[in-house]
């Protein structure tokens, strides 16, 4: 697995002895080899989502919306779920209106070039014979 700060630690050794596996990072650096789908549609949803989110940041901080107590120090307030999931929402209909220069939604695109999709939407077996892998709408 990659070198996420969740994927690490004795928490996940500990699990992962449980179940009579070992964890093996990958080296650095090398997430987007071993997983396209990281570097191609995963990066476009962050680039999205951090955008998103500073503004919506700015726009608290600008109102003064900071955590109270003794346990804030100078934190935002948590916006909750609700917020959490409009932002996500925001960022895929973002990508699924991005378009190539050939006018190819950016999304399906990225898909066909981490090997999650084919152009043609049909997978061809060894023997010839084939069938609908899904709709590519």
């Amino acid at each position: 697995m990659d070198n996420a700060s969740g994927h690490c630690g004795s928490e996940v050794e500990d699990t992962a002895r449980e179940v009579g596996t070992t964890v093996r990072l990958f080296p650095a650096n090398a997430t987007d080899k071993v997983q396209p789908a990281d570097r191609l549609p995963i990066q476009r949803i962050k680039e999205h989502w951090r955008r998103l989110a500073e503004r919506r940041n700015i726009e608290e901080m600008r109102k003064g919306d900071w955590k109270t107590g003794s346990a804030s120090s100078g934190k935002l307030a948590n916006p909750g779920k609700k917020v959490f999931l409009n932002l996500a929402a925001e960022c895929i209909k973002l990508i699924n209106e991005e378009k190539g220069r050939k006018g190819v939604n950016w999304a399906k695109k990225s898909m066909i070039q981490c090997g999650l999709d084919v152009p043609s939407g049909r997978l061809t077996s060894s023997a010839g014979s084939s069938g609908p892998l899904w709709s590519c709408t």
